[in-house]
């Protein structure tokens, strides 16, 4: 399955802006408003929020590094705080 336009917009803005601010220091709202998607369709592609998104970015550095562990990503991204998957930050 193809992925659409938006939700690449929302891993790539995503990605560059957790390197930038921290995973901490994000929420979804400026994520989809970097994106240029609505909230809506940002949860409709990651129904967790942020913690979804991060999932998936440490799962596609995964397969890029063959067999690479999912726990392997660097803490940058999310600011050296692991991200809970309870995590419902929507603001």
């Amino acid at each position: 399955m193809r992925e659409s336009k938006a939700k690449k917009s929302i891993l790539r803005v995503a990605e560059e802006m957790f390197s930038r601010v921290g995973y901490a220091n994000l929420n979804v709202n400026e994520i989809a408003h970097e994106a240029g998607v609505s909230i809506g369709t940002l949860y409709y592609h990651f129904p967790k929020g942020k913690v979804s998104i991060l999932m998936e970015i440490r799962g596609k550095i995964a397969e890029k590094t063959r067999g690479g562990s999912r726990n392997d990503y660097p803490q940058s991204v999310y600011g050296g705080q692991r991200p809970s998957t309870r995590d419902s930050n929507c603001s």
